[in-house]
């Protein structure tokens, strides 16, 4: 299967992009980006393969996509049958890694969110207990603007760096080498 490379098209005005689906199922092609991808599955089944890791999904989740990691959120095929009337929700925010962060990631008070970044390069699934948190961090990112977008951003980072429990994807001898 060939992997798409995609280019997330982030407005000139903003650092991170914000991105929230209400379709009738998940993007079916197996793609990688150069942004770390955050999401939160608010309705919708499937199954998700990202790097060497494949496993179902549900709505309630929140998955962390690592950047330039292949990965692919397939719809089960109920979504697909003629006349169907079920729809995925899903929120995902998206930012690079080596962008405008970089230099904020050299600041010790970041070093818990750095090393959080680290091990997300792989690919992670969020706790349970974690999930509804997470998602209502990224709804306020989403509805902020100018500043506060920025400082609700940093503030969901510092919540996904004191997450527990998170559950990794891949495992640290997977490479991305894809043409």
């Amino acid at each position: 299967m060939k992997v798409v490379q995609f280019t997330i098209p982030v407005a000139a005005n903003n650092s991170i992009h914000l991105q929230e689906d209400r379709l009738p199922h998940f993007y079916g092609q197996l793609h990688r980006h150069a942004e770390i991808q955050i999401t939160s599955v608010l309705a919708g089944t499937g199954t998700l393969l990202a790097g060497n890791h494949m496993q179902q999904f549900a709505g309630g989740e929140v998955f962390v996509i690592g950047a330039n990691q292949p990965h692919l959120f397939k719809s089960d095929p109920a979504y697909f049958e003629k006349g169907s009337r079920k729809m995925i929700h899903s929120l995902n925010l998206f930012f690079k890694p080596s962008g405008f962060i970089d230099p904020l990631l050299q600041l010790p008070e970041m070093s818990r969110i750095k090393k959080w970044m680290a091990v997300a390069a792989h690919g992670l699934q969020a706790a349970p207990n974690a999930a509804q948190k997470i998602t209502q961090a990224l709804q306020t990112v989403n509805v902020a603007a100018n500043g506060k977008r920025m400082a609700a951003f940093i503030l969901l980072l510092q919540l996904l760096a004191d997450s527990k429990k998170w559950q990794p994807f891949s495992t640290d001898a997977f490479t991305h080498n894809f043409t």
